[in-house]
């Protein structure tokens, strides 16, 4: 056997050679082509355990990393994003449609504050038209014909599906009494894992990543956001921003009738290496410009219109030359909404 193959059999040798292997974005052709790559299918997606306090790191299906409370997961933010989604009733009939009846982009953390809520989610009326729209039930005579929208830009601030006790409404079998919203709402968290290093005076634990590893995400339902503004507060606190910042983060099992699911839980941890400090800058500003996405326009959905003003706004708008219902917008997949 050769000294070139005998290489194979030896894990340094091997190790060096992959390393090798992964120039990262020095490669320009790499650089090229992770302008159109679906970063949510090169990342490692992590999940809450819903029986242990696990979290896991999936990536093709298959487990690639787990951590439990014996081996934490140290976790540095990259970027913070928020999201609604408004799914069919359960109650409705199915369809083929893997998307939500209405959804916004992804947008930094305090576009939904409560007060100011700047939120625009485009709603599918063209494929859910046998549910309740933005203004309540449709009816033949809403627009005239030819009219009849595709997608609607809805402003969430007085969308009713936005309020406390909507789901009620919008659906009969998992509404019950409860005081839940329609419309679901999550965050985003994409960061690297990380690994302590050093201790400073104080009891400041200091922690190493390695900039050119793939980073890591996780999609947080509504139980978790309150975990993520924990983890705002105590960077605001400190005047330090997230990305410097380090947090050992976990799952709260929790279990009502038939249903199990995990909460994200967190706590500070420290913060990153000095001589790191540039690469997460630079690691955070390509992140958000990747998965940030702009809010569709200022022009939304009048909620307080009856049909017969739509159809006259309609008309107008037709006369002026401006259209009447926004084009149709790229359809976010079941996977890319963050609950």
């Amino acid at each position: 056997m050769s000294s070139e193959i005998s290489i194979y059999n030896d894990p340094t040798e091997v190790a060096a050679y992959l390393d090798a292997l992964r120039v990262g974005t020095q490669d320009r052709e790499l650089e090229e082509l992770s302008q159109e790559a679906d970063i949510f299918k090169v990342m490692p997606k992590m999940t809450l355990g819903k029986e242990t306090k696990e979290i896991r790191a999936i990536q093709n299906e298959e487990t690639v990393a787990d951590w439990t409370p014996r081996n934490p997961l140290y976790f540095c933010v990259m970027s913070f994003t928020e999201a609604r989604a408004l799914w069919r009733p359960e109650s409705a009939p199915e369809t083929d449609s893997r998307f939500p009846v209405c959804s916004t982009a992804r947008m930094p953390i305090g576009t939904f504050r409560k007060g100011n809520d700047r939120g625009v989610g485009i709603w599918n009326a063209k494929e859910n038209r046998d549910v309740l729209g933005p203004s309540g039930p449709w009816n033949d005579d809403d627009y005239a014909e030819g009219e009849w929208p595709t997608d609607m830009k809805v402003d969430c601030a007085t969308c009713p599906m936005n309020e406390f006790k909507s789901m009620r409404e919008w659906d009969t079998q998992r509404g019950g009494e409860g005081k839940g919203k329609a419309c679901g709402e999550g965050r985003l968290i994409v960061g690297y894992a990380c690994h302590k290093v050093a201790e400073i005076e104080g009891g400041i634990s200091i922690f190493s990543f390695d900039p050119n590893a793939t980073m890591m995400y996780m999609h947080v339902s509504s139980t978790g956001i309150s975990a993520v503004k924990g983890m705002g507060t105590a960077c605001v606190a400190r005047q330090i921003p997230p990305r410097y910042s380090v947090f050992q983060l976990g799952s709260d099992p929790q279990v009502s009738g038939q249903m199990k699911w995990g909460v994200l839980t967190q706590q500070f941890a420290g913060f990153i290496e000095q001589r790191l400090l540039s690469a997460a800058d630079d690691s955070s500003n390509k992140m958000r410009d990747m998965i940030v996405v702009d809010q569709v326009g200022p022009d939304v959905h009048d909620l307080t219109q009856s049909a017969e003003d739509r159809r006259d706004s309609a008309e107008m708008q037709a006369n002026s030359g401006r259209p009447s219902v926004i084009p149709p917008v790229a359809e976010v997949a079941e996977e890319d909404v963050p609950f």
